[in-house]
This record gives structure tokens, C-alpha cells and sequence, in this order.
């Protein structure tokens, strides 16, 4: 089963009607309670990395259903800096680029990791927290939120991908519903 493809852009009407895709998807699959929020909650931080990250630029957003599982569908084109990659990679469950596959996969991830823009990236842990505002073109306005909201969004789904190849960015958030009363109707 899959929801309509919802193309999501800075207008609230966008965040709402993914919404009510979400919802109709937790409905037909009869999801409890707290399943659908926690689909819910999952959506919306989909949603909350893509703007988070990669800034008011249009996505598609669509959900599966299949086996058991739900998986959050974002696709997106963007020009992204090596801070963008950065985050975004390291908000997958693997902390790598899915679209990074075989040796000529990790060759073009390399060569379009060089090319990207030249904005330094620092991790929280390699500079004191006193200093890192300090640092030139270190650009997040509340790190300790966007570290939150990604820490959240793994700790609630099973699974994080993030693909990169070009401009084409793709994450998708899988969530296994097996002991979900939905699927339990022995």
C-alpha cells in the first residue's frame, strides 16, 4: 500500500495534507493509538530534517506500507554544502551514504563530497562548546535542538537511510509494525 505522493514546499497546507496521508494510512492499516502518533511523530521529523538540513526547497513525501513495515519516503533536489552532507549523513542509521555502493559508488560520493561547497564542517565533539560559535562559516542556529530532533527520529524508527547522489537527496525512515496490534489478528 502507498499514500499519495504529497509535494511539500514552505506552505502550512503542504505539512497538512502529509498529514492527512498519514493518518488515512494508519486508519486503513488499523493501526492503535499509539502506533498512528508514532507514525505521526516520525512524519513530522521527516519533514522537520528536510527543512532542518536542507532549508525551504520542494520534496516529495509518500509513505509504504508492506510486510509489516511502514517506510516515510523524502525525496528532494538540492545543492548541499559539506555541513548539509555532514548532517544529513549523520543522521542516518549508519552514518553513511546509502547511494555510495561498489568502488565507482564511493568514487563520484568522494568526488562530489570535494566539490561541494567549501563551508568547514565541526562536529560538537571536536571543538569546545564555548568556542564553537565562534568558528568562521559554522552555521547552525540551536545545534543542541537539531541533534535532538535527529537523535529522536533514529530512536524511533528501526531504520535511517539517507542516499546522496548529485543533487538528488532520498531518506527514508523504516519502522517494523509486527507487534503492532494491526497485524496481530490471530
Amino acid at each position: 500500500m502507498k499514500t499519495d505522493i504529497i509535494i511539500i514546499d514552505s506552505q502550512p497546507s503542504s505539512f497538512e495534507r502529509a498529514l492527512d496521508e498519514t493518518n488515512k494510512l494508519a486508519a486503513n492499516l488499523g493501526l492503535s493509538v499509539k502506533d498512528a502518533q508514532m507514525q505521526t511523530l516520525m512524519m513530522e521529523e521527516v519533514l522537520g530534517l528536510a527543512r532542518s538540513v536542507i532549508g525551504d526547497t520542494q520534496a516529495r513525501f509518500w509513505i509504504e506500507a508492506e510486510d509489516q513495515r511502514i517506510d516515510l519516503r523524502l525525496t528532494t533536489e538540492a545543492v548541499l554544502s559539506k555541513e548539509m552532507r555532514y548532517h544529513l549523513i549523520h543522521s542516518s542509521t549508519s552514518q553513511k551514504n546509502e547511494a555510495a555502493k561498489g568502488i565507482f559508488g564511493k568514487l563520484r560520493d568522494s568526488i562530489e563530497q570535494s566539490l561541494a561547497g567549501s563551508e568547514a564542517v565541526y562536529t560538537e565533539e571536536a571543538v569546545p562548546s564555548e568556542l564553537i560559535n565562534d568558528m568562521p562559516d559554522y552555521v547552525v542556529t540551536d545545534p543542541e535542538w537539531d541533534g535532538l530532533e535527529r537523535k529522536l527520529l533514529r530512536h524511533m524508527a528501526d531504520d535511517v537511510k539517507i542516499a546522496i547522489r548529485g543533487k538528488q537527496v532520498d531518506i527514508t525512515v523504516s519502522k517494523d509494525l509486527s507487534n503492532s496490534s494491526a497485524f496481530n489478528r490471530d
